[in-house]
């Protein structure tokens, strides 16, 4: 699981907005927003194959939300 803060999500509204648009990406096993933290969890399918941070980041601006990568 990877970890990414999501500024600007307020609503329920705001959190299926980003999980759906995660999820969609291929290559995404599951997308899962902590409202309350302003988080988003994504797993990927394949662990060898890593998705590239900037497509995730990428569809979170596009809806509108500021995305934050968290160092571990």
């Amino acid at each position: 699981m990877a970890t990414l803060k999501v500024n600007g999500m307020h609503c329920e509204n705001c959190k299926n907005a980003v999980e759906k648009a995660v999820s969609a990406i291929p290559g995404v096993k599951s997308a899962k927003v902590d409202l309350d933290k302003k988080e988003l969890q994504y797993e990927e399918e394949d662990k060898n194959m890593p998705i590239a941070l900037d497509i995730i980041m990428s569809a979170i601006r596009d809806l509108g939300y500021e995305p934050e990568h968290q160092r571990p």
